[in-house]
């Protein structure tokens, strides 16, 4: 999540979103985001109403533990931040050197 969050930290649209004042975070708009920051991010987003069924699998708690930050919060913090995203799936089958996608949607 947080190569995602540099990557979008770079574009002025996204940048706005990422440093929105209701997240309470007030550093400088280049900065990254530390793993506890991006925590809390996820937490505020719960609040909010995102990802409830996620929520309730962690306990509500993502802050100060090492719980991992997988899509479906990646995804619910960007969608708590109006950035469109989606999860997608994809099966390889791997034969030698080369990489083959068999399935995609």
């Amino acid at each position: 999540m947080q190569m995602l969050l540099s990557s979008l930290l770079h574009h002025t649209g996204y940048n706005e979103q990422l440093y929105k004042p209701a997240l309470g975070w007030h550093a400088s708009r280049s900065a990254m985001p530390s793993i506890s920051r991006i925590q809390q991010m996820v937490e505020w987003a719960w609040r909010q109403g995102f990802d409830v069924q996620g929520c309730d699998q962690l306990g509500g708690k993502l802050f100060n533990t090492r719980k991992w930050i997988g899509a479906t919060e990646v995804v619910t913090v960007l969608s708590s931040l109006r950035i469109r995203s989606v999860i997608t799936h994809s099966t390889f089958i791997f034969r030698g050197r080369r990489t083959f996608v068999s399935h995609y949607h």
